[in-house]
């Protein structure tokens, strides 16, 4: 499956992504030490799934931005995103 890079911006951030597949939406979230290689899951998910893999801020293709202190501004930029790619109610 490929996977199509984007950037977004999220309150003056920009936030790197991959996105492919097809079907219901599912947001990925990588864990602290980043994506590093391409999980083999993500094809799996992507045959069934728009899978949504987005780098967390100051990982990857996306930018560290000065109002992050702790992980309740990486949740609440998650919610941002979420808006921003249109799936909130989804």
């Amino acid at each position: 499956m490929e996977f199509v890079r984007q950037t977004i911006e999220i309150n003056g951030c920009n936030l790197g992504l991959a996105r492919g597949g097809k079907g219901a939406p599912l947001l990925y979230l990588h864990g602290p030490d980043g994506l590093g290689e391409w999980p083999v899951i993500l094809d799996t998910l992507a045959e069934r799934f728009d899978v949504i893999v987005p780098d967390h801020p100051g990982f990857g293709g996306s930018e560290a931005p000065a109002w992050i202190d702790d992980v309740s501004d990486v949740a609440y930029c998650y919610l941002d995103a979420i808006e921003a790619l249109g799936l909130s109610g989804v």
